[in-house]
């Protein structure tokens, strides 16, 4: 609300001689009046992430700079996705979990699951 003016009643319109009032939506949100709608919010969906033994895990922000790709696998077999669902997919599959992520000085390394844990947002 501005100067006490809701936002909508910004743009309601009455032209003189036109004989029409013409008068836009509430802001998303709101109600006629200015009051909140009641909106259900859900619960995020628990997500089950493999975490390394230096307590890192295999999350959406993983994309190596330069391909915008998700590597998982063991050295050698190296698999790439360009889709983070598609890649911890795979990397629920394997028998032992690896992936490759940037250690604390920057440089992309493969470690492996030691355990499978809630994500924390």
């Amino acid at each position: 609300m501005a100067l006490k003016v809701e936002t909508y009643e910004l743009f309601t319109t009455d032209k003189p001689g036109s004989g029409k009032t013409v008068q836009a939506k509430p802001a998303k949100g709101k109600t006629a009046t200015g009051a909140r709608k009641r909106v259900e919010v859900k619960a995020a969906p628990k997500v089950e992430e493999s975490y390394a033994a230096d307590g890192s895990c295999f999350h959406p922000g993983l994309t190596k700079p330069r391909t915008g790709r998700y590597y998982v696998g063991a050295k050698g077999a190296v698999k790439t996705f360009a889709d983070f669902d598609e890649a911890l997919t795979y990397l629920r599959k394997m028998k032992v979990a690896y992936w490759t992520r940037p250690n604390a000085s920057g440089n992309w390394g493969v470690v492996v699951a030691e355990r499978w844990d809630e994500l924390r947002y």
